[in-house]
């Protein structure tokens, strides 16, 4: 989901101070028997909600679907994945490498795609103690305040969510497992297409209200110092497969500081944008692609389970989905 920003802030910050401990704790240690049973009840409400890897199949038509994490933790690509790969006819990503690159050169010549640098600045959207939270929070990677006044709201938000501890590691050569999946379909000469653009992405940023972005930047300020316990943490419920999980144990952390009225509201906000509509628009090309298959369709783990995730749309179009358990995951 946020491949194309990440790919940008790393080349931003390979040329600052950067310094962090990497030593996350795992965050699930410290749940209460509330929150444990909240999450327990939004995962069995996840269809699809366990696992990493699924096959659909249709007649004659084979996909592949491995949901990935952009972090340098996720691990290497499990070797089913780089099988299928090399028996595909097309690999499908998010968004191509190169097509990153390209919206990273254009975020260096045009700023107005990342910062507002007209209207009002955030330190008059934010509480004085929410914005002490959000220059603290960016002083480590060299954002001075009369920077961090102007960055879009969204673009804050995600910056908060990528732990220094991370952009170390991808700024000094560890590779996130899509990349490296991407990496696999050149080395084995399989054409990689891209289910959108950059431009696409940031659009839908942008369409979002600046409430709703304010909304969005202050859910991740309330959880800033805890970012590397979790991002880590998911990553471990990455491996393990715990897919649904991930977003389970996210909305218990924000409703520590939000009532729960209001963590739903804000997953409509947020989420049915970037994750529902984004798998609707996907699903034309992802179509096309089983007709003319095999394909494997490498992107965001949280992409694919879920009433609106890829899987489920994928059964109501007539596939048979059946999943892969890679080492380990849970079994269910």
């Amino acid at each position: 989901m946020i491949k194309p920003i990440l790919i940008f802030l790393l080349a931003a910050m390979t040329a600052l101070p950067l310094s962090a401990q990497c030593n996350p704790a795992d965050i699930r240690d410290d749940l209460s028997v509330e929150e444990r049973h909240a999450i327990a009840r939004q995962v069995a409400d996840w269809p699809y909600g366990v696992g990493r890897a699924f096959r659909a199949i249709r007649g004659d038509e084979r996909l592949f679907l491995f949901g990935t994490f952009h972090s340098a933790a996720a691990g290497p690509v499990p070797p089913v994945v780089g099988d299928e790969i090399a028996r595909a006819r097309s690999l499908f990503v998010e968004v191509t490498s190169d097509q990153t690159a390209a919206l990273q050169a254009r975020m260096q010549t045009d700023p107005g795609l990342i910062m507002n640098l007209t209207g009002p600045g955030l330190n008059a959207d934010l509480t004085t103690d929410e914005w002490q939270a959000l220059t603290d929070a960016l002083h480590p990677l060299g954002l001075q305040p009369e920077v961090a006044e102007h960055l879009q709201p969204w673009f804050a938000a995600t910056m908060m969510a990528i732990p220094p501890c991370e952009m170390m590691q991808q700024a000094g050569g560890a590779k996130p497992l899509d990349m490296k999946v991407e990496a696999l379909a050149h080395e084995a000469g399989i054409p990689v297409a891209g289910l959108e653009t950059a431009q696409d992405v940031l659009g839908m940023f942008d369409a979002m209200s600046r409430g709703t972005q304010i909304d969005f930047l202050r859910s991740s300020l309330m959880s800033v110092e805890m970012a590397e316990d979790v991002f880590m943490t998911a990553a471990r419920q990455y491996r393990e497969g715990r897919i649904a999980e991930v977003q389970a144990l996210a909305n218990a952390i924000a409703s520590r500081q939000m009532p729960p009225d209001a963590v739903a509201a804000m997953n409509e906000a947020v989420m049915e944008p970037l994750l529902e509509q984004r798998n609707r628009n996907w699903m034309k090309p992802i179509l096309d692609a089983a007709s003319q298959g095999p394909a494997v369709i490498a992107v965001g783990a949280l992409h694919l389970g879920g009433e609106g995730g890829l899987l489920r749309l994928l059964e109501r179009e007539g596939f048979d989905i059946t999943r892969i358990i890679l080492d380990g995951e849970v079994s269910e």
